[in-house]
C-alpha cells in the first residue's frame, strides 16, 4: 500500500528511487531524491497508510545510484544474510535487510543481545560503510 501510494503520487515516483521495506508495522524508506521537499512527501505519503507502528526515513539526497552499484549492494546483501543465518547466537532468518549504496539496514523483532551480535556480525563484513538498526525489542 504504501509502495502504490508513493506511484500514484507523479513527483514521487518520477524524480525519486525509493525502496519501501515494511516489517510488522515498521517502515523503513531508502533510497535517493533530489530535494528535501521530495523526501519530506514520501515520508508525508507513507505515514498517511494505515497501520504504521512506525517510520525510519533512510532516503539520501542526491541521484539515484548506478548499476554498478545497485549490484554492488546486492552481492553484500547476501553476504550479510549468509554470515547471520551462518551464526548459530541469532536466527538469521527473522531479521531482514535492506542494502543501499553499501549501508546495511537491519530490521526485525529481536532481543538487544540479538540485536548487538547482528550489528557487530554485519559491521565486521568487508565493504559495509554502516550499519543501521530498525529493529524492535523483545
Amino acid at each position: 500500500r504504501i509502495s502504490a501510494a508513493i506511484i500514484k503520487d507523479s513527483a514521487v515516483s518520477q524524480q525519486t528511487s525509493i525502496t519501501v521495506q515494511v516489517f510488522n508495522g515498521v517502515v523503513l524508506l531508502v533510497g535517493q531524491a533530489p530535494t528535501q521537499t521530495l523526501m519530506q512527501q514520501a515520508e508525508k505519503l507513507a505515514s498517511s497508510v494505515q497501520n504504521v507502528k512506525k517510520l525510519h526515513n533512510q532516503i539520501r539526497l542526491g541521484a539515484p545510484l548506478s548499476a554498478s552499484v545497485v549490484a554492488n549492494d546486492a552481492w553484500l546483501a547476501s553476504k550479510v544474510k549468509t554470515q547471520l543465518i551462518a551464526d548459530k547466537r541469532i536466527d538469521g532468518l527473522h531479521i531482514e535487510i535492506e542494502v543501499e549504496n553499501s549501508e546495511v539496514f537491519l530490521m526485525g523483532i529481536v532481543s538487544e543481545k540479538e540485536s548487538n551480535i547482528a550489528v557487530d556480525i554485519t559491521r565486521n563484513i568487508k565493504g559495509v560503510k554502516q550499519v543501521i538498526k530498525a529493529f524492535e525489542y523483545t
